[in-house]
């Protein structure tokens, strides 16, 4: 799959469950009505500016929407953000437990395939 599409794929994903349509969301950012429908025909190319935009009013941001692992942003932020909460020896036993899952994740894979 190319930038572009990859892109557009994520703003859709973002503008539909903002609940908007790809015209509403055009007009939002000041542009035309047909400006996304261009945007992914590529007859127009997305400024920062307007990824931007498109983030806000979609109720995201952009480390999300470039975000790797796009579907598991919010929840990575908030394991993210417990973490960081905590004091170093809980962050060490945190460390822990994750390698522990993370391990036995990696087992159940091995005697899977």
């Amino acid at each position: 799959m190319d930038v572009r599409n990859w892109l557009f794929d994520r703003i859709t994903v973002l503008r539909e469950n903002a609940g908007l349509s790809a015209r509403a969301l055009s007009i939002a950012i000041d542009h035309q009505e047909d400006y996304l429908s261009k945007v992914k025909r590529g007859k127009l190319s997305l400024s920062v500016v307007d990824l931007e935009k498109i983030a806000k009013i979609c109720g995201s941001s952009l480390e999300e929407l470039f975000y790797e692992k796009f579907e598991r942003y919010k929840i990575d932020k908030e394991i993210i953000r417990k973490a960081t909460a905590i004091d170093p020896k809980g962050s060490d036993a945190l460390v822990a437990l994750f390698t522990v899952l993370y391990d036995e994740q990696e087992r159940n894979k091995k005697e899977v395939g």
